[in-house]
């Protein structure tokens, strides 16, 4: 077995509530199928579930050049 290295564009996505504050993660689950993660607006204190963590990070391989 061998490992290699691919290079890869990093993107931190974030969700935005509608008052314009960002959803952040607590860290709080509720055990759903699938389970799901409590986020609460850094503005206006609203609170939703998302089945990812935000801040999330996502890795796009770069084309050859």
């Amino acid at each position: 077995m061998r490992e290699t290295k691919v290079p890869c564009q990093v993107y931190e996505c974030h969700m935005h509530c509608d008052c314009g504050g960002e959803l952040k993660s607590t860290g709080e689950l509720c055990f759903t199928d699938p389970v799901k993660i409590k986020h609460i607006c850094d503005q206006c204190g609203t609170f939703v579930m998302h089945t990812e963590a935000y801040p999330k990070y996502e890795y796009v391989k770069q084309e050859n050049r």
